[in-house]
């Protein structure tokens, strides 16, 4: 009974928020084995490329996982990747130097727009 109890206690305590306790229903390992893409540019092929820098080309990548830039429409991925961007440089980190967004915090844009 009490090896029961320690069990359930450590599933407790890894699914329990640090500032509330309240329970949360996210999966971490899930978020990091999935694969992300950029939905700013398309492969020749088909899909989209693996999410990451690729050195000196225009805009910052919008990334989102692979099963999700399957469900969203052309249009939704523009207007998600042109809002990054915007972003960007409206935070004065657009381009593509090296000195305009290296090592400071991401942008984040949401991928759906507010309404």
């Amino acid at each position: 009974m009490i090896h029961l109890r320690k069990i359930v206690e450590s599933l407790f305590d890894e699914n329990t928020c640090i500032h509330c306790g309240n329970l949360v229903d996210e999966n971490l390992k899930k978020w990091f084995s999935d694969k992300w893409v950029n939905i700013g540019k398309k492969k020749k092929g088909g899909g989209h490329p693996p999410c990451g820098t690729s050195g000196k080309t225009r805009g910052y990548a919008k990334c989102v996982p692979k099963s999700k830039a399957a469900n969203m429409s052309k249009k939704q991925k523009k207007s998600a990747t042109t809002r990054k961007r915007a972003a960007q440089n409206k935070a004065g980190r657009g381009g593509t130097s090296d000195i305009s967004g290296g090592g400071k915090k991401p942008i984040r844009v949401n991928t759906k727009p507010k309404k």
